[in-house]
């Protein structure tokens, strides 16, 4: 099963101001540089250099929280509004204070050669 690998930049948004927050989204929606000091103090890197799977619907899941094939293919059933609990599902977008989302201006093809979820999850084990 040849899936979309990435290497990229996890954040966390911090604001809780709605409006901030929108606006927030509204700029990264439209890919919208805003490196303003303003801006950055309302989000923090979370985590670097990610190895993250993007789903069909445009949603990311770091392949930490991945154990299995099974696991994956069963995430992908499930529509943008019911993922679990458990997982993190982020979108490059923050919708909400202490909300993961993902820095796609950071985002690198993880190998140019078509790659399977196999063999992501036995590197990730050496």
């Amino acid at each position: 099963m040849k899936i979309d690998a990435y290497v990229g930049n996890i954040y966390k948004c911090l604001s809780k101001d709605d409006h901030l927050i929108r606006e927030l989204r509204t700029k990264r929606c439209e890919n919208i540089m805003f490196l303003t000091p303003e801006y950055l103090s309302h989000q923090e890197l979370y985590k670097q250099n990610a190895v993250l799977l993007r789903f069909p619907n445009g949603k990311y899941i770091d392949l930490d929280q991945i154990s299995s094939k099974k696991q994956y293919k069963s995430l992908e059933l499930y529509n943008e509004l019911y993922y679990p609990e458990e997982f993190s599902i982020m979108s490059h977008c923050p919708i909400d204070q202490d909300e993961l989302f993902v820095d796609e201006s950071s985002l690198k093809v993880y190998s140019e050669k078509p790659i399977t979820l196999r063999k992501l999850l036995k590197s990730r084990k050496k």
